[in-house]
């Protein structure tokens, strides 16, 4: 049920956060591990984001903390003798998140920390 809320209100910030933390981080990550032509993610584009699941929900007063598992398909890119390769693998990640709620409704949600999920 929360997976539905928060696709239908806030998946264009889940996409931001997801597709700014692949930018901040593409170098720690070898997104290639799953890539067939790529041998090197010179970029990557974060193209789709899949919300899989909410867990470890906890609620004090009128802020509720939750994980967001998350699938994103990634396009990553290479240069391979001055030819440009690219190819989509996909990749999980796990968010921290929070929200405010009020009369029932969530007035406020933030991405508080984005880490890898190896599935």
């Amino acid at each position: 049920m929360l997976e539905i809320l928060l696709k239908d209100r806030f998946h264009a910030q889940i996409h931001e956060a997801v597709r700014d933390h692949v930018n901040e981080k593409r170098s720690e990550y070898d997104l290639t591990r799953r890539a067939f032509y790529v041998s090197e993610a010179l970029s990557a584009n974060v193209s789709r984001v899949r919300i899989m699941r909410a867990s470890e929900i906890t609620q004090e007063d009128d802020e509720v903390y939750f994980k967001l598992l998350v699938s994103a398909m990634i396009e990553i890119g290479d240069c391979f003798y001055g030819t440009a390769v690219s190819e989509d693998v996909e990749q999980w990640f796990l968010l921290s998140c929070s929200a405010r709620v009020r009369s029932a409704e969530i007035a406020a949600f933030c991405v508080e920390e984005i880490q890898i999920y190896n599935k």
